[in-house]
């Protein structure tokens, strides 16, 4: 899945990526007995973790960028609500005119209420983007941890085989 330039995911993109990563993790089962099932089925196993691997990393660059693209977004947010607020602090007779700075910080907060839910809605939108990146990550990993398994039960069933033959 390629991201568009500058737009943070949706939350359907992240239903589909999660269903995928989610295929991904189940995509290979380990055996017991790496033995009993044979080399030809280690492989195949090894062939299609390569591939699932290959996919987890490309959703983990995916990730990586949303992450980048929210915190972008978030600062732009929060740079814009800041700029207005002070603006506002400065050129607005009546918030001047308030008595306390807590009284100013309310009525700035009031007039630039939608500002300053966009700047909050960001901070949300942060943090779905760093979980989603934490789970790919980790589904990348578990995938990893399961390569090297099935490689070693691979060197493991060669040896056997090179002891008894008959197996």
């Amino acid at each position: 899945m390629k991201l568009k330039k500058a737009v943070v995911m949706t939350d359907d993109e992240y239903e589909v990526l999660l269903e995928e990563l989610d295929g991904l993790r189940k995509s290979v089962v380990l055996d017991q007995d790496p033995i009993a099932v044979g080399l030809d089925e280690i492989n195949r196993k090894l062939a299609t973790i390569q591939t699932s691997r290959d996919r987890a990393s490309s959703i983990v660059c995916d990730a990586i960028i949303n992450k980048n693209l929210a915190q972008r977004l978030q600062n732009s947010k929060q740079y814009e609500f800041e700029k207005k607020a002070s603006n506002l602090f400065m050129t607005s007779a009546d918030v001047k005119a308030l008595k306390s700075a807590e009284l100013r910080k309310a009525s700035i907060e009031t007039t630039l209420s939608d500002d300053l839910a966009a700047a909050h809605d960001s901070d949300n939108v942060v943090s779905k983007a760093d979980t989603f990146l934490k789970y790919a990550s980790a589904v990348a990993k578990d995938l990893e941890i399961k390569n090297e398994n099935l490689v070693q039960q691979t060197y493991v069933v060669q040896l056997i085989l090179k002891v008894h033959p008959t197996v």
